[in-house]
This record gives structure tokens, C-alpha cells and sequence, in this order.
């Protein structure tokens, strides 16, 4: 009898560990995954709003944190300073920002195919011109990415790209970085595979770079000082665009990881036209 009780105990024990702690595949999911989207329309303020008016979708994609819902807040909080733009941008501009169910946005080729479907489906709802692609960090991997793997009906509504600090190339990435929690993370993530070098090559923009369309002008934007994304990848990156003969710029900002705030606006400023 007393036997049961301690397996009965020591059952229950275990099952309550699993709740508080969940096992790391719980606590570091293999694919994120969408599980909410806003869309900020200055037409009417809500969705859908006018949708037979002509529109410019601008998809903006946060770096670590992904909370959709820090769209309009500044670039600490993962935001696109939106609100202190002001009534600057257009008023036929609508924003969508995505929320993952993941802190770490890491752009495989499932979430970049879920993403794309998402898209899609948005896109299909507005009388849509012209679509922006927006990202920082990790955010600007997966602008970069849609774009290069989107079929040719999304390609072609593309207009401009601003990658800011994006990875381009991840296995490059984890071995110069010159943070260790950016190391750690990497090792969280993509050595839970089997073959995490071969994953690190399927999330890289690089890989993709031959998908790029030459019609879509790109920005990239690197940090001269940046102890977290170096800037030598983002320049093959752009080099070999340019090798490729894509409108392709290089911004550099005097910063690491975080821009200088005026610099940040001026930029959104010139992307939101």
C-alpha cells in the first residue's frame, strides 16, 4: 500500500514539474508559428477598413520579442515609431504586423511558407497597388526571405525591402558574432536538429539570393560597431546583389545593434513615401 502511494505521489510530483518547467521542445518550439495579426489602417482605424480604395501594404517585422501589437511603439520596444510619425505617411498606407508564437523569430522555410499564405490572404482582401516588406534584425531575415521565395503574383506587387541589421547568413552569424547569448541562442535553436548547419543554411536569406526580383528596390541597413549581427555578411549579402544587378543600397549606421533614433526615422521617413 505504501508502495502505490509514493508511485501515486511521485506521479503527481513529476506531472506538476512538467507544468511549471515544460521539457526545452515546449519551451524552444521547432517552427513558430502565426497565432495573431494587426493591421493598422489610418483610413478608418480598424479592419477591414475601405477596401475598394486603392492601398500600399507595408508588412513590418519585429526582431527578437515579436509582440504585433508594438507596431506603432518606438525601435526599443521592436516597434516602427509609427506613432511619432504622426500624420507624416500616407493615409493609403495599411501596416500589418504579424505575433509569432515564438520570442525568436527564426525564418525556416515552413514559417516563411505559412507567412507567405498569410500574406496572401491580406493582400486578396485590399484593393492592393503596391506591397513593403519591413524588418529589423531576425525581422529583416524574414522580409528578405519572402521576398526571394514568393511566387511571381506577390513578386510583382513588391516595391521596396528595408532590411535593417538582418542576418543573411546564419551560419556565418553563430561562428563571428561577438555576443555569447547571441551564440547561446543559436545553439538553442538550431542544434536541436539533427543537422543544424544545414538548417542555418535553409533560414539564410543568401540562400535564397538567386529569387530575388530585379524590380524590387532593396535597402539594407548594417551597424558599423554591431557585436551582434557583424556587418561583413550583410555586405556579401549586398555585394553579391549587386553582382546580380538588383537596386540594391548600403546604409550605414555609426551604431551597434540599435540605430540612432533620428537616423531610424529618417529612414522610415524616405521608406514610406
Amino acid at each position: 500500500m505504501k508502495k502505490k502511494a509514493l508511485l501515486i505521489f511521485f506521479g503527481l510530483l513529476l506531472l506538476l514539474s512538467l507544468v511549471m518547467f515544460p521539457p526545452f521542445w515546449k519551451r524552444y518550439p521547432l517552427e513558430a508559428k502565426i497565432i495573431n495579426v494587426l493591421i493598422h489602417t489610418p483610413i478608418e482605424r480598424q479592419y477591414p477598413a475601405n477596401i475598394n480604395q486603392p492601398v500600399d501594404l507595408v508588412f513590418y517585422f519585429q526582431g527578437a520579442g515579436n509582440d504585433e501589437s508594438l507596431l506603432l511603439g518606438p525601435y526599443d520596444l521592436g516597434g516602427f515609431f509609427l506613432s511619432m510619425l504622426g500624420d507624416i505617411y500616407r493615409k493609403d498606407l495599411v501596416f500589418v504586423s504579424f505575433g509569432y508564437d515564438t520570442y525568436w523569430l527564426w525564418p525556416s522555410p515552413k514559417l516563411i511558407n505559412e507567412t507567405l499564405q498569410e500574406v496572401h490572404t491580406i493582400v486578396n482582401k485590399f484593393n492592393t497597388r503596391r506591397i513593403k516588406f519591413a524588418g529589423v534584425s531576425l525581422g529583416g531575415s524574414v522580409a528578405l526571405n519572402l521576398l526571394s521565395q514568393a511566387d511571381q503574383n506577390i513578386k510583382s506587387k513588391v516595391s521596396e525591402v528595408l532590411a535593417i541589421f538582418p542576418i543573411t547568413d546564419f551560419k556565418y552569424n553563430f561562428l563571428n558574432t561577438k555576443r555569447d547569448n547571441v551564440k547561446s541562442l543559436f545553439k538553442k535553436h538550431f542544434f536541436k536538429f539533427k543537422d543544424p548547419y544545414e538548417q542555418m543554411r535553409l533560414s539564410s536569406p543568401l540562400s535564397y539570393i538567386n529569387g530575388i526580383p530585379d524590380d524590387a528596390k532593396i535597402t539594407l541597413v548594417e551597424g558599423a560597431l554591431d557585436t551582434h549581427v557583424p556587418k561583413e555578411q550583410i555586405e556579401f549579402y549586398f555585394n553579391k546583389l549587386k553582382t546580380l544587378n538588383k537596386q540594391v543600397k548600403l546604409v550605414t549606421f555609426n551604431s551597434d545593434h540599435k540605430p540612432v533614433e533620428q537616423d531610424f526615422l529618417n529612414l522610415i521617413k524616405a521608406f514610406l513615401k
